[in-house]
């Protein structure tokens, strides 16, 4: 079974997607995959995550297709079948170089001693 809407993009850059999940009750690990929109077949980023956040880095998409990701929870720690996966119906897309360079800076942190 696959649930849509469930994955969710959390940042992207010209060469990375993170992307986050759900946690589900009683899950050991999670499955992370993800693949590019013109293609079929899913590749495994990790099978052995044990957060709801994941980055997956040194993309390309020369030609804006996208990607999709689906996560999958593992419930019992002596096996590694996924009952449902969570994905989303939209693509993802990497952030373009313009607006790279456009992008706000992260803000700084400082310590303030009273």
């Amino acid at each position: 079974n696959v649930q849509q809407t469930m994955l969710s993009l959390i940042d992207s850059t010209p060469t990375s997607l993170t992307v986050t999940w759900p946690s589900t009750k009683g899950a050991t690990k999670y499955i992370l995959q993800f693949r590019k929109t013109d293609k079929d077949e899913f590749e495994t980023l990790s099978d052995s995550l044990t957060t709801t956040v994941a980055r997956k880095r040194n993309l390309t998409d020369a030609n804006r297709a996208g990607f999709l990701f689906r996560a999958g929870a593992i419930t019992n720690k002596d096996s590694s079948e996924v009952s449902d996966w969570m994905t989303h119906s939209d693509p993802f897309y990497l952030m373009s170089q313009d607006d790279e360079k456009n992008r706000m800076a992260p803000p700084k942190a400082c310590l303030v001693r009273w």
